[in-house]
């Protein structure tokens, strides 16, 4: 101890030029109670801790640190930068969930070459068997424990890097600091990143060996008298550390010191010993943790910092620290460097999540959002609690059962609205084909379902949910089943373009990893490849190989088969190489109405419409949409849109589509005005080598439409008997403005806009 409390007194003053190593250390089981440097409350007993008060003196000590109910969540956050909603690991019975996926702390590392060695010393307990530390976690070096608690801290199974060793004879606190001591001095004059995750001072609970504490545990027993014993075990962590910090050169090092989860019940003690209330809840006694921050990197050590920070948090702190820069995978973590450096924390969200699926018994699973002095808790099937912990800190008052002042209630209504925002934030599903050997829960990539209709099932019975989809060739049936089609349901937003490695939304690349759903199932095809349900959406996919021949519905919507009333989010996707006699690539049918965005139609075929049809009423936004090379018998080339139907087209390209009748490109009529006028809008589109053996090269106006076409270009269209631009027939109305036309040809007819003597034309 000598040379670290002179060290200690000498003080790091500021952040040095260089980086600096890193050493993280988390206590287990140690709530804010626990400590003297975190409860001043005069009835509570305390165990000696002189490295932990030392350092905690004279660094930065967070008066307001929040951790997970229980310890599993807590590493998961550390490890991602993300709260437990997200990861899917809420508890240690979640654990499990935690996914190869999950962009951690040592990927980040690696990626960015920051210039530090790394290594994982003591508990894990995020699943995956032996390999999980190194797989899951990424760590280069691992040492230490599996599970959550040891059977005996003098007999346990120590893994290193995968392989196991039984260890009879040194206690696991003395193991773990030994280890980290060798590979930290093996490092030289490397920056080094050290993690120790203590078990202590979790159960089981006992006597440390003699010479690492002197509570006095005569006559007691750890039935009758457990609190001692739990002294014991953070004293004897606390002597070990001390050894660790002379054992290694603390110069140009900054330690980091958090407590995983609040104190045990039989052991937590004043002012938070209320039944209920400790380990596992999400009140204070659940929650709060010690937590400081001293050495290399901390300008003006001595201070005590109120402001509300998370576990979460030292995600964006640790890769700020090391010279590297948070990503937005790591979305709930804020740096805590500016407090470091003494200046000013002020984050974008200033609000903290605490959650669990698994409560104190009878609890029930749920969620608390603190910010500022106040905190709101929502547990499932009981009533809510709002609480002003700078007047009630041990959440006495449950203000809602009260009237709540103006300031109180505005407060609790940003506390609601910012909590709803997460708790109805929706799960992911995940689906990969090349998940050969399971699980199949699809609760992430290593469990992904195999195919995409069980994907989205789960995620229709979640509620609604995001299905993410891994590259590769999905059919809706392994048979030659023609009726088979993927079946999407209200609420299921399915986005493909991953690679079965991602851990947030914008890391797929649809271009890049290409997901197919395909109609192609050998022997015959799909009359329909998806049928669209009203509020999905539709991601980042390639939709092939349908093939609408039938009879009645079965004729109509190869690719995507959208009837009475469907709206739905499209973006992103590719529709080519679909068959049909209406609406090749997609058809809508009876006021549905869905908006297309960055998406693709070509190389369909069908009699009309062979990107698009649209009857009856329906209307819909295409933006920044590509149709080309798609082929139409009789009318419409690509689009078809008739019986009221008013689509609306903005940054649209129009290109090689073709017809042996009207509209090479667009065809549109008014035969049911009972559903009101067909209203075509084309705005800052091209039309460009369109044909039609007919009238209408680019777009044919028909029986009472009205079209409006603005800031468009229309080159080298072309029609047999006029209009290779735009024809305008039979009492319809086309408005015109901005427009060029160039090399467009209209065979018998004008080459341009050609209109019939019972149209109106308006420019």
């Amino acid at each position: 101890m000598k040379r670290i409390l002179i060290a200690l007194l000498l003080c790091h003053a500021a952040a040095q030029a260089q980086q600096n190593n890193i050493l993280l250390i988390i206590g287990d089981d140690i709530g804010l109670d626990s400590l003297h440097i975190s409860n001043d409350d005069p009835t509570a007993s305390f165990p000696p801790i002189p490295t932990l008060q030392a350092l905690a003196k004279d660094g930065v000590l967070f008066s307001n640190g929040y951790a997970y109910p229980t310890c599993s969540p807590t590493r998961s956050s550390i490890l991602t930068g993300r709260y437990g909603y997200r990861t899917g690991v809420l508890s240690p019975q979640s654990s499990e969930n935690f996914s190869a996926a999950e962009y951690t702390l040592p990927e980040i590392f690696a990626d960015q070459g920051l210039d530090y060695e790394l290594a994982s010393f003591g508990k894990w307990h995020l699943g995956g068997g032996n390999d999980g530390p190194n797989e899951l976690g990424g760590w280069p070096h691992f040492s230490g424990a599996l599970g959550g608690g040891l059977n005996n801290y003098r007999r346990w199974t120590k893994v290193v890097d995968g392989v196991e060793t039984n260890v009879t004879q040194t206690y696991a606190t003395t193991e773990n600091t030994k280890d980290a001591a060798a590979w930290i001095n093996a490092q030289g004059t490397n920056n080094w990143f050290a993690w120790i995750g203590f078990n202590a001072a979790h159960t089981p609970l006992h006597q440390p060996p003699p010479n690492l504490f002197t509570v006095d545990l005569t006559g007691l027993d750890t039935t009758n008298h457990p609190r001692p014993f739990y002294e014991a075990i953070i004293e004897a962590m606390d002597n070990r550390i001390g050894w660790l910090l002379d054992e290694i050169d603390t110069n140009n090092t900054t330690i980091i010191f958090i407590g995983d989860n609040g104190t045990a019940n039989d052991v937590i003690q004043p002012p938070y010993d209320i039944a209920g209330r400790a380990k596992g809840s999400l009140y204070e006694g659940g929650t709060h943790v010690p937590f400081f921050i001293w050495g290399a990197d901390v300008a003006d050590g001595g201070r005590t910092n109120d402001s509300v920070v998370h576990v979460a948090d030292l995600f964006a702190t640790i890769i700020e620290l090391a010279g590297g820069v948070p990503p937005e995978t790591g979305a709930d973590s804020r740096s805590l460097v500016p407090i470091l450096d003494n200046g000013t924390f002020a984050p974008a969200e200033d609000s903290v999540l605490v959650e669990t699926d698994n409560l104190v018994p009878g609890g029930g699973s749920g969620r608390g959002i603190r910010s500022g002095s106040y905190k709101l808790i929502r547990k499932d099937g009981q009533d809510e609690e709002f609480y002003n912990l700078s007047v009630d800190p041990l959440e006495e008052i449950n203000l809602l059962e009260g009237s709540l002042g103006t300031v109180d209630a505005a407060i609790y209504d940003a506390l609601a609205e910012k909590l709803d925002s997460w708790t109805n934030t929706p799960m992911q599903v995940y689906v990969d084909l090349d998940n050969l050997t399971g699980p199949w829960d699809g609760t992430s990539w290593t469990s992904a379902f195999q195919t995409v209709q069980a994907g989205i099932d789960e995620a229709e019975a979640q509620g609604g949910a995001n299905v993410w989809v891994a590259e590769g060739i999905y059919r809706p049936a392994t048979n030659s089943d023609r009726s088979a089609s993927f079946m999407l349901e209200s609420g299921v937003h399915l986005l493909g373009g991953f690679d079965g490695s991602e851990t947030s939304e914008d890391q797929r690349n649809p271009a890049a990893h290409v997901t197919t759903l395909s109609g192609d199932l050998g022997a015959d095809n799909s009359y329909h490849v998806i049928v669209g349900a009203n509020g999905a959406t539709l991601d980042g996919f390639t939709i092939t190989g349908g093939k609408a021949d039938g009879a009645g519905q079965n004729l109509h919507g190869a690719g995507l088969f959208c009837v009475d009333e469907i709206s739905m989010t499209v973006n992103q996707c590719i529709f080519t190489g679909n068959h049909a006699h209406e609406g090749a690539g997609v058809y809508a049918y009876n006021a549905s109405s869905s908006d297309f965005t960055d998406c693709v139609f070509s190389n369909n075929t069908a009699k009309r419409g062979a990107a698009l049809l649209l009857r009856n009423g329906c209307s819909g936004t295409f933006s920044n949409c590509t149709f080309a090379h798609n082929v139409a018998d009789w009318a419409g080339g690509a689009i078809y849109a008739d019986y009221g139907s008013s689509p609306w087209f903005h940054d649209c390209t129009f290109s090689a589509n073709s017809t042996t009748g009207k509209g090479g490109a667009f065809f549109t009529d008014d035969l049911a005005s009972q559903v009101g006028i067909s209203s075509p809008v084309f705005i800052d589109c091209s039309f460009a080598g369109n044909s039609a053996s007919y009238r209408g090269g680019g777009i044919y106006n028909f029986e009472g439409s009205e079209t409006a076409v603005t800031n468009t270009s229309f080159v080298g269209n072309s029609a047999g008997t006029g209009g290779g631009a735009i024809a305008n027939d039979y009492k319809s109305e086309l408005t015109l403005s901005g427009n060029t036309f160039l090399n467009n040809s209209g065979g018998t007819g004008e080459a341009d806009v050609d209109s019939d003597a019972t149209s109106v034309v308006f420019q």
